[in-house]
């Protein structure tokens, strides 16, 4: 049996564990995904195995069935990939959140990457693994971007380098496709991408960071580095810090039309090559 077909006979089995849970609750399909904070379109697809539920449907539906783990476990069973444990306090945290701010001077965040182009990044990564153990990583990634298809999705606002939509990441299709992308998610309300201008000079910022807004808890900056992970930081220095410098980038970049434009050009360039 193919990856490809072993995980599909896995979205399947799992899609009959929502069912079952949606049935015993007696709740129709957009019953089920209010409580579960995502569209009824998911719910659907999910049930049906079209789409592979992510570790953050499998963690909702353990809140809404009243039982913690079981669901997430039965998921990592038959899909056998989880975030790794210094990610999962932000990934719980981007399902949640009602604004996210990034700068991302390297690579795209992974909320915006194509399938195609998280491959090519995870594929740069971790040389020694399989097409299997990369394709579960892209799977993580892509799924996290659900987030984005919810009723009252985030506010979704990221300043990238010049340098990054411009680097052949995954060779010219692949980023042309990337950079379409990056099109079509600039004209949903509520998302803006800004591109920073590599003629301008020295960024204000080197490092990548990501803002998040919790509605509950507040604002909290997550961090990554090389050799440690990721962090969370929701202290008031690091939050009022992180929120002035993203006020600075913004104000800095190019407007979310310009960004656009250039998009479109890189992209005709990239689909000649």
């Amino acid at each position: 049996m193919s990856d490809f077909e072993r995980r599909a006979k896995a979205a399947k089995k799992f899609g009959v564990y929502v069912l079952r849970l949606r049935e015993r609750l007696g709740l129709s399909q957009s019953e089920f995904a209010a409580r579960m904070f995502c569209h009824q379109t998911l719910v659907s697809r999910v049930e049906s195995g079209s789409v592979p539920a992510t570790a953050a449907f499998a963690a909702q539906m353990d809140v809404v069935a009243g039982a913690p783990g079981v669901y997430a476990d039965r998921r990592t069973e038959l899909f056998g990939a989880t975030d790794p444990d210094w990610f999962k306090p932000y990934a719980e945290l981007e399902t949640r959140a009602i604004s996210i701010v990034d700068y991302s001077p390297v690579l795209l965040m992974g909320l915006l990457q194509t399938p195609e182009y998280a491959t090519a990044v995870y594929r740069a990564r971790f040389v020694y693994e399989t097409a299997e153990e990369i394709q579960a990583r892209v799977d993580l990634r892509v799924g996290r971007q659900e987030v984005l298809a919810r009723p009252d999705p985030p506010r979704l606002w990221v300043v990238v380098g010049e340098g990054v939509v411009r680097t052949r990441v995954g060779g010219g299709a692949v980023m042309a496709r990337q950079l379409r992308h990056l099109i079509e998610l600039g004209e949903r309300p509520g998302i803006i991408i800004q591109v920073l201008r590599a003629d301008d000079g020295a960024p204000p910022a080197h490092l990548p960071f990501t803002v998040v807004t919790d509605p509950d808890e507040g604002r909290a900056v997550y961090s990554e580095s090389q050799n440690l992970g990721g962090t969370v930081n929701r202290s008031a220095d690091a939050v009022g810090s992180a929120t002035s410098l993203c006020d600075h980038l913004r104000e800095s970049a190019m407007s979310g039309t310009q960004s656009a434009e250039l998009f479109h050009r890189l992209a005709k360039q990239r689909e000649c090559e």
